[in-house]
Formats: structure tokens, sequence, C-alpha cells
């Protein structure tokens, strides 16, 4: 057992610490603003795409 004086202040630094740390994670900052997102009205796709076209009867060499 240490000493009681010795004990306290460990006690006592634990204990601000863990006040500090538990108090500066409740900050969030300023006020947030989100940025505007430009969406297009719909999806356009680059030309020459083709649907997939599986082939699972290929031959795949050695593994």
């Amino acid at each position: 057992m240490g000493h009681p004086a010795r004990r306290h202040a460990g006690v006592s630094l634990a204990l601000a610490t863990a006040l500090l740390t538990l108090s500066t994670s409740c900050v969030v900052g300023p006020n947030y603003a989100r940025p505007p997102v430009v969406t297009p009205a719909a999806y356009k796709e680059l030309d020459g795409w083709k649907v997939a076209q599986p082939d699972d009867q290929a031959p795949r060499g050695a593994w």
C-alpha cells in the first residue's frame, strides 16, 4: 500500500483526466453546414457499353 496522500493525488489526477476527456468529447465544433451536392436528373452512361455476357464454359487454363 502506498502513502495515502500519494494515492489521493493519483486518484485525483485520474478523475481530472477522465472528466476533461469526457467533457471535450462532447464538443462538436462550429455549426456544420453540409455542402450542396449537384446531382443529375438522370444517369448518363458512356457510349459503347454493352451488357455483360458471362461465359462459364470458357477454358480458364491451369490454376
